[in-house]
């Protein structure tokens, strides 16, 4: 946490609003817990080839040329948590993913006065 804190000093035109969280296979899992423990922080998390959890609104669709599974939970912001899971993909990146992922960040920042999540209308 304290190289957020010092990185925000160093580059001021960081927006504390829109700090995200991303982490590979167990540093996925690490991100997720760091999320949970600093929600004031972090305005969303992504932890990719981690250990997940079972949510509602299964779907299927294609990310890049392979199938992908879709599961979201929501609330009344919208969805807040959504796992992604790459059919027939090694435990690694995936090019494709790395936008997927940035697309899913851009719907979340934090309002920095009262920490409230803000959410946009179409995160899902």
């Amino acid at each position: 946490m304290n190289l957020i804190e010092d990185l925000k000093e160093k580059y001021p035109q960081i927006d504390p609003s829109k700090i995200y969280i991303t982490g590979l296979s167990a540093g996925g899992s690490k991100a997720t817990l760091l999320g949970i423990k600093h929600p004031h922080v972090f305005a969303a998390v992504a932890a990719v080839s981690s250990p997940g959890v079972a949510l509602d609104d299964q779907q299927w669709s294609t990310l890049g040329n392979k199938q992908m599974l879709s599961r979201t939970a929501s609330n009344e912001k919208g969805v807040m948590m959504k796992l992604v899971a790459v059919k027939d993909l090694a435990h690694w990146n995936y090019k494709p993913e790395a936008a997927l992922i940035w697309d899913f960040f851009k719907n979340y920042e934090q309002d920095t006065e009262n920490g409230e999540l803000i959410v946009e209308a179409d995160s899902e």
